[in-house]
């Protein structure tokens, strides 16, 4: 249980502090002068029993593809998506006029801004010697 989840939602304007362990009720104080108690702990516990467990874990489980997917950059999974719709468009499927639309962008964008090509002469010349010298070694 998440105790500082569950008051967060429950009791927004109350005033509250929890130190330490999320699950334990002892580390909860409730700020003197406030209308309504601090919750039981036997409520607390039903209310994450019968709402918030399951929110919990969706927002955990959000919070986690979030972090996965931030390791790959957004522009990084548009080429990937644009560049599937453009092989399955190359090979006949329908991608729809959005699809074809967004193909046809991509390729104005690269057409317009085209990768700088690597020089064309890409061999190295490696000198050699004329076979009348004769190699000193190192010392």
């Amino acid at each position: 249980m998440d105790i500082p989840y569950i008051l967060e939602r429950e009791y927004p304007a109350c005033g509250w502090v929890h130190r330490g362990d999320v699950s334990e009720y002892d580390n909860l104080e409730w700020t003197d002068g406030q209308d309504i108690p601090k919750p039981l702990l036997l409520d607390l516990i039903a209310l994450w029993n019968d709402k918030y467990l399951a929110l919990w874990n969706e927002d955990k489980v959000r919070q986690q593809r979030r972090i996965a997917f931030e390791e790959r950059t957004t522009g990084d999974q548009l080429d990937a998506i644009i560049k599937s719709l453009k092989c399955l468009q190359t090979n006949g499927v329908d991608i729809g006029a959005e699809g074809a639309d967004l193909v046809a962008w991509s390729d104005g964008i690269k057409t317009l801004y085209p990768k700088p090509q690597p020089p064309n002469d890409t061999t190295r010349t490696i000198a050699t010697r004329p076979s009348n010298m004769t190699r000193v070694a190192n010392l």
